[in-house]
């Protein structure tokens, strides 16, 4: 109720002063205010300052921010955005024919007023959800193997802020997020571990502000593990904008051609800065295809970089580093990576230089070389492959963690990955189609929407179509790594291989 004191009238019953029509000033409220001068036009009653403002079961504070406010952080730094500056009375509602009289500007800064428990959380439990178990476990980095099927294995990466079942795959969050989703969505569809970018995030908005910020699992509210890539991948592709030396690569930002040099001694620090679980190393991603001789000094050049990595490390409870296998499809070249690296020796080893063009057949073939090379007592990943074939393969050649922009790249482009292979949401077979995406996927865009409604919000150019298949597909990938795990502990990974290709090779569910 404004400072006049009226009665408990309802706003439309208020008694007001009446003005002459269009002399109101600027801010005419009535859904016709700027006809001025218009035939049809009636005058209307016009209401008190708060007139709109004004109901019986709604209690206001006389122009003064009420106490169910969260405080400024200029007038009240500690608690800003933490707790209200005192505790609101229990009031009614709205009366549903009045609520749309409230200015969006009067609602602003305000807490709702939803029964208790509508929300799921109140004030001080959204904080200690926000900025809890940020801090390192004091857990030592290891790598445990639970069970083996053949060459496929089951097991646990622990690390500073958590850990991670493997076989895994890890949603790839490039710039500090992983796109079109949330990071409890990510949490909810099973992920353990999330990739950051070391090149993108060195740019935009720079490691050392991420560290002032709290590092990277504050900045991105992600308290799992994060790996991020050395940045090497990224400079490499930039090809016409980089110049590789012995002592690094030198290259302009594709966001302000402005020059950086990145070397495996700023590549370690960068990452230490972003605060991630676990570092890779510094390398050169070896092109595709490249004879022996390239390959072979490429090869070598990344093996240096890799003691110069592993020389600036910052060793620490629970983080470890990440070397990595280059030389191309050669079987000589990949065996003198490994040893190089086991010789420096790593946390982990990966498998780089390939999903670059070779085909799925030679990356099995340099598979099959290479990962019975590799040290059993350690974590194996395999970089950038994410097609769900090539990732059952992989785990059947003894691989344990994948990455891959595919998921939320599908996603967004209407492209959902289902048990009965890929589906294209923007097909018109789709358009009138009542059932759900994947029955049995218990995701958002499985459970709460039908096929015509996903096939129309990607023909609306609506953003929640890319949120939901996004969802919808890292859900999927999580699903396929949960039951390759089971299936290796089970001892029946041939059997879920061959169920895995033969759905998929039924097709879709027939059109309707």
């Amino acid at each position: 109720m404004g400072a006049s004191g009226r009665g408990n009238g309802t706003a439309a019953e208020c008694p007001s002063r009446v003005r002459r029509a269009g002399r109101r000033r600027r801010h005419d409220r009535d859904a016709d205010a700027g006809k001025r001068g218009s035939p049809d036009r009636q005058p209307a009653r016009v209401r008190g300052r708060d007139g709109y403002l004004h109901h019986p079961r709604l209690s206001l504070q006389r122009r003064r921010s009420p106490d169910d406010q969260f405080p400024f952080a200029e007038v009240d730094p500690v608690h800003a955005g933490q707790r209200l500056c005192r505790a609101a009375p229990d009031e009614g509602g709205l009366f549903p024919c009045h609520r749309y009289r409230l200015s969006l500007l009067f609602l602003w800064r305000q807490q709702s007023a939803g029964p208790r428990g509508e929300f799921g959380m109140t004030p001080p439990d959204i904080q200690r959800a926000v900025f809890s178990d940020f801090e390192p476990s004091g857990a030592d980095f290891s790598f445990k193997l639970i069970a083996n099927d053949r060459q496929a294995r089951r097991g646990r990466v622990t690390t500073a802020h958590g850990t991670v079942e493997t076989p895994a795959f890890m949603p790839v969050g490039t710039a500090g997020t992983v796109k079109a989703m949330l990071p409890g969505s990510v949490a909810q569809t099973g992920a353990e571990i999330v990739l950051g970018n070391t090149y993108h995030l060195m740019l935009r908005p720079g490691a050392e502000r991420v560290a002032e910020l709290g590092g990277l699992h504050r900045f991105m509210n992600w308290p799992g593990p994060i790996l991020t890539d050395s940045g090497g991948y990224q400079v490499m592709s930039l090809a016409a904008l980089r110049k590789i030396t012995e002592d690094g690569v030198r290259f302009r930002s594709h966001v302000d051609g402005s020059y950086h040099t990145l070397t495996p001694e700023s590549s370690m620090d960068i990452q230490r800065m972003l605060d991630s679980d676990i570092t890779m190393a510094f390398d050169e991603c070896t092109p595709f295809p490249a004879d022996h001789p390239t390959a072979e000094k490429s090869m070598e050049m990344s093996m240096r970089w890799a003691a110069r990595s592993r020389d600036a490390f910052t060793n620490r409870k629970g983080y470890g580093l990440f070397g990595i296998v280059q030389g191309s499809v050669y079987e000589d070249l990949r065996h003198r990576s490994i040893q190089a690296l086991t010789d420096i020796g790593f946390e982990g080893y990966a498998v780089g230089g390939l999903a670059v063009g070779e085909g799925q057949e030679l990356m099995f073939s340099t598979l099959d070389f290479t990962t019975p090379a590799m040290p059993k007592e350690k974590p194996r990943y395999l970089m950038g492959v994410g097609k769900p074939d090539d990732i059952v393969g992989a785990v059947k050649r003894g691989i344990d963690m994948f990455d891959c922009v595919l998921p939320t790249r599908s996603g967004r482009n209407a492209q959902a990955f289902t048990r009965r292979g890929t589906v294209n949401l923007k097909n018109a077979r789709h358009a009138a189609d009542s059932r759900p995406l994947d029955e049995e996927c218990p995701c958002p865009a499985c459970r709460d929407y039908s096929r015509a409604y996903l096939h129309h919000l990607f023909k609306a150019q609506e953003m929640l179509g890319p949120m939901l298949l996004s969802w919808h597909n890292v859900a999927y990938y999580q699903q396929l790594m949960a039951g390759i795990r089971d299936a290796i502990e089970d001892g029946r990974f041939d059997d879920f291989e061959a169920a895995f290709h033969e759905e998929r090779a039924g097709g879709d569910i027939p059109a309707l």
